[in-house]
């Protein structure tokens, strides 16, 4: 029998008698009493995937054979909710059109398939995390500068250019106002769709250095625009001083990482100040527009907080507006892999720690990707570690990284 046609029924293990289906069938979920709560105020807490192709070989938008299958699968072992990470890379990966010279609209083809994967979801109680910007490769059509340039997703650069920032509404509007056939709803009116989330790990922070020159002037030329609506003449002044700007000419931001230790306090304050308040105003204006211009009733995150090489509190400043707190880390990153002791022996930069340090008080918190990923000799441990400290500081939700099934070759 085809693995990918079976019906996997009388497992012990299988907990989808757990999952309160279809997902959605109380109304949206909302944020009550600093939590997350269904429709009828029933208090609720995820636990879920990512789902994404990171690894060689996997998918993360299945064809209507396997989109049943692996829906089954997941309501099996329990998981409620499923975040969709880069939908915004290009066909046969993700849900852009492939093979022009912008990233501008979606494939018809893979959009019907992430369509129907999302309704076998929804049926079995499975809840919808949408990630709007997470690995868009951007294109010269697209009208930016310096497309090539750009890092996967625009990080940094996505907050504050123009462009950029329109490009992300269009995505939006083309994504969340599309009406599901299989479901019979908008995605803004489908109350399934638990959270929508701005953008990926994306921050700014003094020391950002802007992938070309073009994106340097704009930053700076913002800068200077902010100084003069926040610093008096005199500040400004001092701050011409230290830097050693003569009158007329703009004030240059620190372009590096590590200056800011060095730099005089009235310097750095400024900096700090203008880099929060871009941040913060890119998130509210983003969110603005998914709830009032598009008329998403879902609940809205900025980005996470992954700042655990150094301060996250800029990060959290400037994310507290939005409905959720967000926070990401990994045990021994595969990607970034330093040799370090078993946790116990290393509790500062433990998984459990370095998360705590992320949560608001009054406020829902979900931490969207952790793991403890292979290689890792204490990989084992990861899951009910986690999941007891989650319970014991009162998470909503924690989304592991990664499931990703493999093509069948066949």
């Amino acid at each position: 029998m085809d693995h990918r046609r079976a019906v996997l029924t009388h497992s012990p293990v299988d907990v989808s008698f757990l999952l309160d289906a279809p997902a959605g069938k109380h109304g949206f979920v909302k944020v009550q009493d600093g939590h997350l709560a269904t429709g009828n105020g029933q208090r609720i807490r995820f636990w879920g995937v990512n789902i994404t192709d990171w690894s060689r070989g996997s998918q993360q938008v299945p064809s209507k054979v396997d989109a049943a299958f692996w829906a089954a699968t997941l309501a099996r072992f329990g998981v409620n909710s499923v975040r969709f990470q880069f939908l915004d890379l290009e066909a046969p990966r993700g849900l852009i059109r492939n093979g022009g010279d912008n990233t501008r609209s979606l494939d018809p083809e893979q959009l019907d398939r992430e369509d129907y994967f999302i309704a076998e979801l929804e049926k079995r109680g499975i809840y919808i995390d949408f990630n709007l910007l997470v690995g868009r490769p951007f294109h010269e059509g697209d009208g930016v500068q310096d497309a090539k340039l750009l890092r996967q997703g625009a990080k940094g650069t996505s907050l504050y250019d123009a462009q950029l920032i329109e490009l992300q509404k269009e995505y939006a509007q083309q994504l969340l106002s599309h009406l599901n056939p299989y479901t019979k709803l908008k995605y803004t009116d489908d109350p399934a769709v638990a959270i929508i989330e701005i953008n990926n790990e994306n921050a700014i922070n003094v020391g950002f250095r802007a992938p070309s020159s073009f994106y340097e002037d704009e930053l700076t030329m913002i800068y200077n625009r902010w100084l003069s609506k926040h610093r008096s003449q005199e500040e400004i002044a001092k701050l011409r001083v230290i830097c050693g700007v003569t009158p007329g000419a703009p004030l240059p931001l620190l372009g590096r990482r590590g200056q800011g230790a060095q730099a005089p306090s009235e310097r750095f304050y400024a900096e700090a100040g203008f880099y929060n308040d871009l941040q913060h105003d890119y998130f509210v204006d983003m969110e603005k527009y998914i709830k009032q211009t598009l008329g998403s009733k879902s609940l809205v995150l900025a980005t996470a907080d992954h700042s655990h090489s150094s301060s996250g509190y800029p990060i959290l400043l400037a994310t507290t507006p939005m409905d959720i707190i967000d926070g990401h880390t990994y045990w021994q990153h595969p990607e970034y892999y330093v040799e370090k002791s078993p946790m116990v022996n290393d509790p500062f930069n433990s998984t459990v720690v370095e998360l705590s340090r992320s949560a608001i008080a009054g406020k829902p918190y979900t931490v969207s990707e952790v793991n403890n990923p292979f290689p890792n000799d204490y990989g084992g441990e990861g899951i009910p570690v986690l999941a007891a400290y989650g319970s014991f500081q009162d998470w909503d939700g924690i989304f592991w990284y990664t499931f990703e099934p493999k093509i069948d070759p066949a």
